[in-house]
């Protein structure tokens, strides 16, 4: 494993450097509230949690109620 990587995780794993690293880099994601499950050097699995700032605000909740009787 390259050094490096090996540094960046140690670091993403630290919960307050990992939130300082999200401000400054990804803010949107600070401001979702994305949080790191598990990281390793192959894949990372978050989780974001569901709360206005992560939906999609571009579809309108009725949407399903008009679309429906078309079917």
């Amino acid at each position: 494993m390259n050094p490096n990587v090996a540094a960046f995780i140690k670091m993403l794993k630290h919960p307050v450097k990992f939130r300082m690293f999200l401000f400054t880099k990804l803010p949107a994601a600070y401001f979702a509230g994305v949080r790191v499950r598990e990281m390793d050097e192959i894949r990372c699995k978050v989780s974001v949690p569901y709360k206005w700032m992560s939906q999609n605000l571009f579809v309108p909740p009725i949407l399903p109620v008009l679309v429906w009787p078309l079917k």
